[in-house]
C-alpha cells in the first residue's frame, strides 16, 4: 500500500518544493513577476513560496484564481488524477513506490540564468555547476539531477 502523503512530501523534497514540477511544466515560469499559461495580454500567472514549509504554488489569475501545488498542476496539466501523479512524478524523480522500484535515473535540466531555481537556497549535498558556451549569446546555468542530489 502506498502512503501517499508521504510520496508528496518525498516529491516536494527531490523537486524543491515542487518548483523543477513548475519548470517542466510551464518552461516560461518565473519566480520573481508574473508570466502567461495562454496567449494573453497581460501575464496573469505567478509562483509564490509558502514561508512554511517550503512549497511553492501557483496561481492563475486569468483561469480559476485558486492557488495549486506542482503536483495538482502537473494533474491537471497531464489529465490525470491526483494519485496517478503523484505515481508517475515519483517514479520521474526516481522515488521508490509499490509500483516502481526502480533506481533513479539521471536527467538533465536546463534553466536561463535568471530563472534558476532557489540559487542561495541549496540543500545540503546539492552542487550547482555554471558553465558558458562561448557561441552562445545567453549565459545558461545548467543542474545535473541524478534523484534528488544535485551534482
Amino acid at each position: 500500500m502506498i502512503d501517499f502523503e508521504k510520496l508528496k512530501e518525498q516529491i516536494m523534497d527531490a523537486s524543491n518544493g515542487g518548483l523543477d514540477i513548475f519548470y517542466d511544466l510551464y518552461p516560461q515560469a518565473n519566480e520573481k513577476h508574473n508570466f502567461k499559461l495562454r496567449d494573453e495580454k497581460t501575464a496573469s500567472a505567478s509562483l509564490k513560496k509558502a514561508k512554511g514549509d517550503g512549497v511553492w504554488t501557483i496561481t492563475d489569475f486569468g483561469g480559476d484564481n485558486k492557488s495549486k501545488n506542482a503536483i495538482t498542476a502537473y494533474a491537471e496539466e497531464k489529465n490525470l488524477k491526483y494519485n496517478q501523479a503523484l505515481t508517475e512524478l515519483a517514479q520521474q524523480y526516481g522515488i521508490p513506490t509499490a509500483e516502481n522500484t526502480a533506481p533513479a535515473k539521471p536527467t538533465f535540466k536546463e534553466y536561463p540564468l535568471g530563472n534558476a531555481p532557489l540559487m542561495n537556497e541549496k540543500k545540503q549535498g546539492q552542487k550547482v555547476l555554471i558553465l558558458k558556451n562561448q557561441h552562445l549569446r545567453k549565459l545558461t546555468m545548467l543542474l545535473f539531477v541524478v534523484g534528488n542530489v544535485m551534482l
